[in-house]
């Protein structure tokens, strides 16, 4: 099904073409979502380092593993199903760091140079 916006019913079409789980819809879809931006939001970065359930594979990998790419949202990235082994993440990357840089806040647009696209 193909959407032209992000809508409580795009969110309910994904999960009923992919059987991809989610708490979106429960959590109150967009309703939720356009009053946390109406009151402020708060910006969230998230490390995750390994996934003791499914190795990260439905991040950028073919998720569920069995399923086939002729399937909507199976394949999702270039990952090999045999990586994001949390034995493998954790021995390999446990010196492992991040840095977060030019990170900006304010208005929404109030922080880019928006550049008008002629069509």
């Amino acid at each position: 099904m193909v959407h032209d916006s992000i809508t409580d019913k795009k969110s309910t079409d994904w999960v009923a073409e992919t059987k991809d789980g989610t708490n979106f819809l429960e959590k109150g879809g967009m309703k939720a979502a356009d009053s946390v931006f109406k009151n402020e939001a708060v910006l969230v970065l998230s490390l995750w380092d390994d996934d003791h359930y499914a190795n990260m594979l439905w991040l950028y990998s073919k998720y569920p593993i069995d399923g086939t790419c002729d399937t909507p949202g199976v394949c999702r990235g270039s990952c090999p199903i045999t990586s994001g082994v949390p034995a493998d993440v954790e021995s390999d990357l446990a010196n492992g760091t991040i840095h977060f840089s030019d990170i900006k806040y304010g208005l929404i647009g109030s922080t880019v140079t928006m550049n008008s696209v002629s069509v």
